[in-house]
């Protein structure tokens, strides 16, 4: 579900009633959702809600708690937390400061979910990890998510350079450095990969076959992945050139 427009003053998805809390984004769209919920999620708002009553002066209509995120953050957040919600994506807009929240309102289960979302879409080729997979490695790095960093990693090694290049990500000049130390050595494997094809083909008398996709073409836009994992095949006569050689 789109979030809410900052136009509107209540949250269509969190609408009046939905909650006995209201929180208020702070382009000024108000948000009700479950005390109980936020306390069970959240170690802040479990230790907000433990103060005395006389301290309890926020989270009411007349005096909502007002966050410093604008309206798609918070109903991102909010969906991730309620177990009413069936589903639940992250916008590649505000993704930073989503995770930013998480961060801040102390919800762990966000990082968590998170790594098992990415891990699917790995195997899927879908979503963030494939579209802003810079903006991964850095909230992984900023969050301490060992598993998505290298994820990200692995897919920043052989992703167009336009995805580095174009996401605004403040990602450190060290890391970029290492991003792209890995792609050069990427490219160096599969030069090294195509010359031992050639020189058995060479060997063996074997005319020489196209790939069914050119490496060589694709070496200077993808990194540095296993060749186990190459996305091309090359022609079943280097396997039975490569056998009479070993005999």
């Amino acid at each position: 579900m789109p979030p809410s427009s900052s136009k509107k003053k209540t949250s269509e998805r969190f609408p009046a009633g939905y909650g006995d809390f209201v929180l208020k984004s702070s382009d000024g769209v108000v948000f009700h959702f479950s005390r109980s919920i936020l306390a069970y999620m959240s170690e802040f708002f479990c230790g907000m809600f433990e103060l005395p009553e006389t301290e309890k002066i926020q989270g009411t209509a007349r005096n909502p708690l007002v966050l410093t995120e604008t309206a798609a953050v918070p109903e991102v957040f909010l969906e991730h937390i309620d177990p009413k919600s069936l589903t639940s994506t992250i916008d590649p807009n505000t993704a930073i400061d989503f995770f930013e929240m998480a961060r801040k309102y102390q919800v762990r289960t966000i990082f968590d979910r998170f790594q098992l979302t990415l891990r699917r879409e790995r195997d899927q080729r879908t979503g963030l990890l494939f579209s802003r997979p810079l903006a991964v490695l850095y909230i992984a790095l900023q969050h301490d998510m060992e598993m998505a960093g290298k994820w990200a990693l692995q897919q920043l090694v052989q992703c167009s350079a336009a995805l580095i290049e174009n996401d605004e990500v403040e990602i450190s000049a060290k890391t970029l450095q290492c991003i792209h130390r890995l792609r050069r050595r990427r490219v160096q494997k599969l030069q090294a990969y195509i010359d031992v094809i050639v020189e058995t083909n060479t060997k063996n008398n074997i005319p020489f076959k196209p790939f069914a996709r050119a490496p060589s073409s694709r070496a200077a836009q993808i990194g540095n992945r296993s060749m186990k994992s190459a996305p091309w095949h090359y022609p079943m006569s280097v396997h039975r050139a490569k056998g009479a050689s070993q005999a």
